[in-house]
């Protein structure tokens, strides 16, 4: 949820490696820097600049993804 707020600097929070290209989406894989996070990774995917999915992998091995669509921005 934190990632999708832009309310946490990726830099500081995670590192950050560019994985290519699925399809017509750019994949960019962000890895906690800090141990104690409830997760391993996290890759963006990204469809003409706005965000399409996520594919997230906790430390128990389990590997969740999520599609996006209709996505409205709300900016205040």
């Amino acid at each position: 949820a934190l990632l999708l707020s832009g309310q946490i600097s990726l830099e500081d929070n995670f590192n950050m490696e560019e994985q290519g290209t699925e399809g017509d989406m750019q994949l960019i894989k962000l890895a906690p820097k800090k141990q104690e996070s409830g997760f391993k990774y996290v890759s963006i995917g990204l469809q003409n600049g706005k965000l399409a999915g996520m594919e997230l992998m906790d430390n128990f091995g389990q590997l969740t993804r999520i599609y996006f669509s209709n996505i409205l921005l709300i900016h205040r």
